[in-house]
């Protein structure tokens, strides 16, 4: 006897799965997207700073992995690899944050969050709807 409210749902994990991996895929291009465009300036500062040079060029870099990593998380092709990916770029952000250096207008809770579901989706894999079977 289950005491579970909704205990058939648990059989559809995989698609809650693929659910997350779409959102956060296309919650990553709107953040690729800025930073490739109206911010890109003071990402461009703040790479410099960091001894980055030029940082035209790392700040180029940054956008473009994540551009990548989220249309590679919407099609759910190579989802654990950008799934890693955006963990690392998350929470190297949140680190960049707390030294006074502020990459993106995100909270660091809202970068903790992305590296957590993140961190899930290498877990699960890509889900129902996607390319690739798990690693």
């Amino acid at each position: 006897m289950t005491f579970s409210v909704f205990e058939n749902a648990l059989n559809y994990w995989f698609v809650a799965v693929s659910v997350l991996r779409i959102v956060i895929g296309i919650i990553t291009i709107i953040l690729a997207k800025r930073a490739l465009g109206k911010e890109r300036f003071e990402n461009t500062q703040i790479f410099t700073s960091l001894g980055l040079v030029p940082g035209k060029f790392f700040s180029f870099v940054f956008g473009f992995i994540m551009l990548i990593c989220g249309v590679l998380l919407i099609i759910g092709l190579f989802t654990q690899v950008a799934a890693l990916a955006i963990t690392i770029l998350s929470l190297a952000l949140v680190l960049l944050r707390l030294t006074g250096r502020v990459l993106s207008k995100e909270s660091n809770l809202f970068f903790v969050m992305l590296a957590t579901v993140c961190f899930s989706l290498i877990y699960f894999g890509a889900g129902a709807i996607a390319l690739d079977l798990p690693l």
